[in-house]
């Protein structure tokens, strides 16, 4: 949503921001001091180098630092965006911000939603406008989310920003993922199964000059890891449009393992210890519940589960189970994370759950609890 927000911080800004609003101070605020002062920038084609130039503002892309650093730097934006009853999301340089509606006669709750947006981005424009940066209205899109049954209902109006107008769209890409309207997530799927299926004709093409793990590694960088991005927005949907991923994974078995197409696939998948398209939409979730348990998640997704607490002592008392939220819908309710998490975790034997209780340590927990869960979804996928 920012244009080249990374190049254009003003470090002075950002330290009196650290220091003010984040209570840094003393050597750990000299560090910063000393870390975005007096660096230098060169450009280097063919061997030739250009004279150093000095760097006065932003912060280095690619380190670790940067995106915290311009995190920091943008975060009484938040403040902007809550005193007008909006909830936002951030990463990096990408922000999100939404707000629900009921439908109503005139759609007065739809534009007064709008007005509310149209309402914040005018005043976040005018705070990025005060600290060095630019909000990218070519960059900026608006999505409209309702059930099929209510797209009648809906007024066609646009999100004002400044002077630019928003039509909202049927798809938007929110970081690398597709979004349609209705959340059936048909253009994510087709967009994985066709640059899958690219990488895997590339891959067969220059088989022969490779060794089987070559192959196999080749298919997990290029194709498994299409498959998984992103696959925990797919959990709820029907069978019919996960197969066609499924699809896409039994091709890519098939090429590592050399099969004809007419080759029953389960036990080359067996031997390639791969779980089905669906245990790992399960084996996802599963394991950003754990990560929830143990405190290690995004804050948004920990609020999203509660433990269940019985008013009195049961048996499931200590048993780690999670309070399943009311849900009134199968398309949307129930695809929810808080509904799909508890739903999922409470599937899972008792003795997966406990790891959450007594972690030795947050990175030897989560290494076993994945270990275990992908033993007992494989034995569920392929041993019964």
């Amino acid at each position: 949503m920012q244009s080249a927000a990374f190049d254009t911080i003003d470090h002075d800004i950002l330290l009196d921001s650290l220091s003010a609003r984040f209570g840094i101070s003393g050597t750990a605020l000299s560090w910063f001091t000393s870390y975005l002062s007096d660096r230098r920038q060169s450009v280097s084609v063919s061997g030739f180098s250009s004279s150093p130039c000095p760097l006065l503002y932003g912060v280095p892309q690619g380190s670790v630092l940067g995106p915290i650093l311009y995190v920091l730097y943008i975060s009484p934006m938040h403040d902007i965006i809550a005193s007008t009853g909006i909830l936002d999301h951030y990463y990096a340089d990408d922000t999100q911000e939404y707000q629900s509606f009921r439908l109503t006669p005139g759609a007065i709750d739809q534009q007064l939603a709008f007005s509310c947006l149209s309402t914040s981005i005018t005043e976040q424009k005018k705070w990025l406008s005060n600290n060095r940066l630019k909000l990218n209205s070519e960059k900026t899109d608006a999505l409209l989310v309702s059930s099929p049954s209510n797209v009648k209902s809906l007024v066609s109006c646009p999100l004002e920003l400044g002077d630019a107008l928003i039509i909202p769209s049927t798809v938007v890409r929110n970081l690398g993922v597709l979004l349609d309207s209705h959340l059936t997530m048909d253009h994510q799927i087709r967009s994985t199964c066709r640059k899958a299926y690219f990488h895997l004709r590339r891959i067969a093409r220059i088989k022969r000059f490779l060794s089987r793990p070559a192959i196999r590694q080749l298919v997990r960088a290029f194709v498994i890891s299409q498959l998984d991005y992103g696959n925990s927005l797919l959990v709820g949907l029907p069978n019919s449009q996960l197969e066609r991923l499924q699809r896409v994974q039994n091709s890519a078995a098939r090429l590592i393992s050399g099969a004809r197409r007419l080759d029953h696939i389960t036990p080359i998948l067996r031997t390639l210890h791969w779980l089905p398209i669906k245990q790992r939409i399960i084996f996802k979730i599963a394991v950003l519940v754990f990560r929830c348990l143990i405190g290690v998640a995004p804050q948004y997704l920990i609020d999203a589960i509660a433990i269940r607490r019985p008013s009195r002592e049961l048996r499931s008392s200590s048993q780690l189970l999670l309070l399943s939220p009311p849900s009134r819908t199968k398309t949307y309710g129930d695809r929810s994370f808080s509904v799909a998490s508890s739903r999922i975790w409470n599937s899972l034997p008792i003795d997966l759950r406990l790891l959450a209780i007594y972690p030795y340590s947050t990175s030897f927990s989560l290494i076993q609890f994945r270990c275990k869960l992908k033993t007992h979804l494989f034995q569920i996928s392929f041993c019964n």
